[in-house]
């Protein structure tokens, strides 16, 4: 936190943590592993990783901070008389606890993690009141996702393109059996590619939403006028208008109308369990000629999508997706979003954005910062 923690929390930890004291010599730093029995607390207390902020941030516990690789702090203290330390190494956390006797070091695993899950659970709510500041800041990242949505995409869209170009094959016994066996099993085959295709749009949308909430870091986002956590939840259309001066970039509003015809004729109906605003879901009574549609149009509505549905929209999904890569404003965003980063929407990183963009290309930025991320998420040190 900016200022650290304010006294009355750093009170109540305090006593949380009355037990541990900091200790007297340098035995707890690693080389002296030896003497300790190492203990996995990673699913004994999830939020381990707070542990760090809470000891050696905030009570002023000696910490070693990359001490070697694969280790990224380890935090020593004693408890009863025993010297212990807790570390964050790059599969998990560990409890080190100096004795090698089974019931000493039983007792005293389960007294600490209880004094940890205590410590961590405190501490989860000012956090999340300080994250909601952070937030309102914009000093904030966003996880970058866009591997695994387009990965959905790709192959919803592909299963159903191999769907539709399969071959029908009719055995004797439906020829006999039935009126028209060839077109029964070419619509059968035609419906489950619409079940196919139903999952590119889902995946699709969800694919665009999470873009376009990334491109807001690239195009002049102000913390001061632009709340982060409500627009990530605004509708796909909102944030697409605030990427797209539709007014003078033709093609985006070309596949802004592309996308909207797409969500109101399959993404929408099924998301809302296939009722529409239109009134096409319900039907009235006239008397004298039956049951007519609520919704008047001259639309193939009463087709089914199943039948309709050929495969074109999607590839127009595909051509925007590769518009998108090669947009004057957003082609050093996509280089940076399918590259893997995380997206940073702080001033600082905002500027290098922005200065990236000035440049044209950032692909010597994306390698470098992938070579460091690979580096720190594996521990080399």
């Amino acid at each position: 936190m900016e200022e650290g923690m304010d006294t009355a929390k750093n009170e109540k930890l305090a006593a949380i943590f009355s037990k541990l004291e900091k200790p007297t010599t340098p035995d707890w730093m690693l080389g002296h592993d030896y003497l300790f029995t190492k203990v996995s607390i990673s699913t004994l207390v999830p939020e381990a990783y707070l542990l760090k902020h809470i000891l050696a941030d905030g009570l002023d516990f000696p910490c070693d901070y990359m001490p070697m690789e694969k280790v990224l702090w380890e935090i020593g203290f004693t408890v009863s008389g025993i010297l212990c330390k807790v570390a964050s190494h790059k599969f998990g956390h560990r409890l080190y606890i100096g004795s090698v006797d089974e019931s000493t070091v039983s007792k005293t695993t389960d007294d600490l993690v209880g004094i940890f899950n205590s410590a961590t659970t405190f501490i989860s709510t000012p956090l999340k009141d300080y994250a909601d500041i952070e937030i309102k800041k914009g000093n904030v990242s966003i996880d970058n996702q866009y591997y695994n949505l387009r990965s959905a995409y790709d192959y919803f869209r592909d299963e159903a393109k191999k769907k539709r170009a399969e071959e029908v094959k009719v055995t004797p016994k439906e020829s006999v059996n039935q009126l028209l066996p060839g077109w029964n099993a070419e619509m059968k085959k035609l419906r489950h590619a619409s079940y196919l295709d139903q999952g590119a749009y889902f995946a699709f949308f969800g694919l665009l939403e999470h873009i376009l909430v990334l491109f807001l870091a690239f195009n002049d986002f102000d913390p001061k006028t632009e709340y982060l956590k409500e627009f990530i939840f605004r509708p796909w259309a909102d944030k697409y208008k605030r990427a797209f001066d539709l007014k003078s970039d033709r093609e985006a509003d070309r596949y802004y109308q592309l996308l909207i015809d797409v969500s109101r004729k399959y993404r929408n109906p099924q998301a809302h369990g296939m009722f529409n605003k239109e009134g096409k879901s319900m039907s009235f009574f006239l008397e004298g000629t039956g049951l007519l549609s609520a919704h008047f149009s001259n639309e193939e509505s009463n087709i089914p999508q199943w039948v309709r549905g050929d495969g074109k929209e999607l590839e127009e999904l595909d051509h925007f997706l590769l518009w998108l890569e090669g947009h004057t404003t957003y082609k050093v965003s996509m280089q940076i979003i399918k590259g893997g980063l995380r997206v940073h929407f702080s001033e600082e990183d905002r500027k290098i954005y922005k200065d990236l963009m000035k440049d044209g290309n950032a692909t010597e930025f994306v390698e470098h910062e992938n070579l460091m991320a690979d580096n720190h998420g594996n521990m080399d040190w």
